[in-house]
C-alpha cells in the first residue's frame, strides 16, 4: 500500500505535515463507519477496514522514521532485522557506550536530571541523522538512507528505554 497516494501527497520524505493532517481528517469524515449506521454489515466492515488503513497510514507518514522506512519500501529497499548486521562497527562501538551510560544513570538514586540530559543528548543525535535523511532523500541515495535509518532506529530504541525508566521513576 502506498500511503502517499492514500493521502494524496507527493512521494517525498519532507512532506507537508499540515496537509497530511488535513487529508487525514477529511478521509476520517468520509469513511467513518458511524456515517453508515443503517448500512449492511459488509459495507460497515469495508468502511471499518478503510479507517484502519487510514489510521495506519497516518501513523506511518507522521513519524519520520516510519515514513523513511515506507519510502525505502516503495523503492524496493527493505529494512529488516538482517539489515542491522550491516551497521558499521564503528557506530556500534561508539554507541554501545550509550547503553553503558544509561545503565550507570539507572543505578544513581537521584537520576531524574541525568536521565533528562541523556534523553536530550540522544534526541540531538537523532535530529542530526534526520537532517542527513532529508538531504539523502533529495539525492535519492537509498543505500545510504538505509544505513542512516538503522542508526536512527537504534537511537530511538535507546530514547524509548530511557523514557520508560524516567516514567517509572516519576511514578514511584
Amino acid at each position: 500500500m502506498n500511503y502517499f497516494d492514500l493521502f494524496n501527497l507527493p512521494q517525498i520524505f519532507n512532506i507537508n505535515e499540515e496537509l497530511l493532517i488535513k487529508n487525514f481528517y477529511e478521509l476520517q469524515k468520509k469513511f467513518h463507519p458511524d456515517k453508515l449506521t443503517n448500512s449492511s454489515i459488509n459495507l460497515l466492515s469495508s468502511m471499518n477496514n478503510k479507517i484502519i488503513l487510514i489510521n495506519k497510514g497516518y501513523k506511518i507518514l507522521k513519524d519520520p522514521i516510519n515514513r523513511a522506512e515506507h519510502l525505502l519500501y516503495l523503492n524496493n529497499f527493505i529494512v529488516d532485522k538482517k539489515s542491522y548486521s550491516h551497521v558499521e562497527k564503528s557506530f556500534l562501538m561508539k554507541n554501545i557506550s550509550l547503553f553503558e551510560k544509561l545503565e550507570a544513570i539507572i543505578k544513581e538514586k537521584e537520576n531524574s536530571l541525568a536521565l533528562s540530559n541523556f534523553i536530550n543528548k540522544i534526541i540531538l543525535k537523532k535530529n542530526k541523522y534526520l537532517n542527513k535523511l532529508i538531504y539523502l532523500f533529495d539525492l535519492k541515495n537509498f543505500k545510504s538512507i538505509k544505513s542512516i535509518l538503522i542508526k536512527m532506529k537504534f537511537l530511538q530504541n535507546l530514547v524509548s528505554q530511557a523514557e520508560k525508566i524516567k516514567e517509572k521513576n516519576n511514578n514511584l
